[in-house]
Parts: C-alpha cells; sequence; structure tokens
C-alpha cells in the first residue's frame, strides 16, 4: 500500500480487487494464497521462476475470460504485476498467449433518445444531464464541480467551469462552456447554495460512490423507457452516461475537425493550444459549437421543416409541369389520329 498511495483511488481500489481476485484463484487452483505461491516461487532456479510464473498467469488469464474483455484483462494484469515486482519477481508477459480481442461499434445515442430519457429524469438530473451533453466532460468531472469553480460571465452571459486537474484523467485542468439550456439549472442550484465548497450536482463527497450512484438512477431511467439494449461481449449497456459525452464529441468533430474536438473534451494530448487561449477566446469557441449541441433547439428543426416544405412545393411544381405535358403530349397524338395523311407513292 506504501508503494501505490500516490495512486488515484480508483486506481489503489482496481489493485485491491485484482490482489483479491488472484488470491482467491490461487486458493481454488493451487490449494495455496496468493503469498504461498510468490514463497514457493522464490525457492527456484531463475528459470524456473519465470516459467512457474508465467504458467500460473496464464492460468489466472484463462480464468478472467470467462468473465472479462481483453482490455479488462490487461488491467488486471498490469495490477498483479505491481505486485510481482514488490516481491523482486519479474515475468516477460508477452510470452502469455491472449485470446483474440473484440471491438464492438460504439453505440451512438440520438436525439429522440435523449429527449425520451430527459422526459422521466428528475429536475435536478435533468440538469445534470445537459451539462454533460453540452460540454463533453466525464460523469465524475461534473459531479465533482464545487460552487467555487462554477462562474458566471456578464459579458457573455454564460456560466463556464474550471475543471480542477484533480477531478481531470489526465490531471490537467480545463475551462467548460455550459449551454445556455444549463443555465436555468444552475442559477437555482447556485441560489440555493451557501458554502464555496460545497458540491453542486451531488451531496455525496465520495465522488466514485456518487458516480455509481448516478450509473444506478441512469439505468433506471433507461429500463423506465425501454433502452435496455446491450453490447453482446462485455454484457455493458449500450446507453450510459458516457454516451453524453461521444454525442458532444461527434457534435465538436463535425464542427471543428479532430484536435479542437479532442481538446475540448479533455484528452491530454490536445489541451496544450487550447490552454493558450484567453478566456474570452474560449467561450467564443464555445459560442460557435453551442448551436450543435443543444437538445430542445427549434431553430434548427424550424429550418430543416422549412427546407422540406420548400422541397415538397418544388416537387408539387414539377408533378404539375409533368401533367400538363402529357395532357399537351396526348392532345397531339390525338390530333394526328384524327388527320388523314396521304400515301407517299
Amino acid at each position: 500500500m506504501d508503494k501505490i498511495q500516490n495512486l488515484s483511488k480508483a486506481r489503489k481500489e482496481s489493485i485491491k480487487i485484482s490482489n483479491r481476485k488472484f488470491d482467491e484463484f490461487c486458493l481454488d487452483n493451487y490449494q495455496k494464497s496468493r503469498d504461498g505461491i510468490i514463497e514457493y516461487v522464490k525457492t527456484l532456479d531463475v528459470e524456473e521462476k519465470e516459467d512457474e510464473l508465467l504458467e500460473v498467469l496464464q492460468e489466472w488469464l484463462n480464468h478472467l475470460h470467462k468473465t472479462l474483455v481483453v482490455s479488462s484483462m490487461r488491467v488486471k494484469l498490469t495490477d498483479i504485476n505491481r505486485y510481482l515486482k514488490y516481491h523482486k519477481l519479474r515475468v516477460d508477459t508477452k510470452d502469455l498467449e491472449w485470446p483474440q480481442e473484440l471491438h464492438e461499434e460504439p453505440y451512438a445515442i440520438s436525439i429522440e433518445e435523449i429527449h425520451e430519457i430527459l422526459k422521466v429524469a428528475k429536475w435536478k438530473k435533468q440538469g445534470y444531464y445537459l451539462a454533460l451533453i453540452s460540454t463533453g466532460s466525464r460523469p465524475i468531472e461534473i459531479l465533482g464541480l464545487k460552487k467555487r469553480d462554477i462562474q458566471w460571465n456578464p459579458d457573455f452571459s454564460c456560466y463556464t467551469a474550471l475543471i480542477p486537474a484533480r477531478l481531470t484523467k489526465k490531471k490537467i485542468a480545463r475551462t467548460i462552456k455550459f449551454s445556455r439550456e444549463v443555465n436555468p439549472y444552475l442559477n437555482k442550484l447556485l441560489k440555493n447554495i451557501i458554502d464555496e465548497d460545497d458540491l453542486v450536482f451531488c451531496k455525496n463527497p465520495n465522488l466514485d460512490d456518487a458516480r455509481s450512484n448516478e450509473d444506478a438512477v441512469f439505468r433506471e431511467y433507461c429500463n423506465k423507457v425501454g433502452f435496455t439494449q446491450k453490447y453482446e461481449t462485455t454484457g455493458r449497456s449500450k446507453i450510459n452516461l458516457y454516451c453524453f459525452r461521444g454525442y458532444f464529441f461527434t457534435k465538436t468533430l463535425r464542427r471543428f475537425g479532430d484536435d479542437t474536438a479532442h481538446a475540448l473534451t479533455g484528452h491530454g494530448a490536445y489541451l496544450q493550444q487550447y490552454q493558450r487561449r484567453t478566456l474570452e477566446e474560449k467561450i467564443e469557441l464555445w459560442n460557435e459549437l453551442e448551436s450543435d449541441v443543444l437538445v430542445f433547439d427549434m431553430s434548427k428543426k424550424n429550418q430543416e421543416i422549412k427546407k422540406l416544405k420548400e422541397a415538397n412545393t418544388q416537387l408539387a411544381d414539377q408533378a404539375e409541369e409533368i401533367k400538363s405535358q402529357e395532357k399537351r403530349i396526348k392532345r397531339m397524338e390525338e390530333m394526328m389520329t384524327r388527320t388523314n395523311f396521304p400515301e407517299s407513292r
């Protein structure tokens, strides 16, 4: 635990779970604890040590493959490798045989599905979901925002927030801007919060537990409206909180291209250029995107309806013209039938 104390809470929890599962596996298959296996391996010659460890790890991977996808298995192996290195045991994992990794197509949530979920969601959850959609943030990044992190910008009539580095995956702080659809929710939420250090979108200071609770609530809403489809390889729900992040990324990618889309969604390698912008420049960038990520924006739909009506009018005019030409052709054919032309000699 001393070796991993500087890791995030989630990472430490993952390592604990992996070691516990590995211990259970060793007891079930070798009638020895993981520490018992390690003590036995240490008594072997150098070459035998690695061979024995490879055999145990290969059996463990085969066991994990019954319930986990390859990417999750790699995380588990990384966790156990930390444990082995702690005991000064090294093994070349390249010699392990891995099952073929299957990649399913990520599910793209539609605006109609978003509307259905928002219809059954409670008021505060609606604000949370709209905040996710309009910023492309990770669920825990919005849950972890405190009152002090969110600012009203009167010059632009919008709320912005500085997501602290501690909340982000790459530990890089970044500025986000909420769409105007989130304004009424933030107005009420912030008004009712007195302490600047209080959380805005949840009350539980344990953000990992808060995130798990949000997952469960969101699943209830999805079940309520019949969105129960799951991925075949993992059994996970296709529609989840991260779908909102994917929705935002797709809209941003179409508007600005690859680099800016990655930067706005907080992918560390792309943030340098974004961070060099002034706050005003960042807000202008978000404003350009806003119409694409509004959930209840009717202006675009009205434009689409107008275009469809114009297209239908053009089709109707074309149909009338075709009918008119058909009538003229028919009259000419009738005239030719009535006229007796002398036979050529």
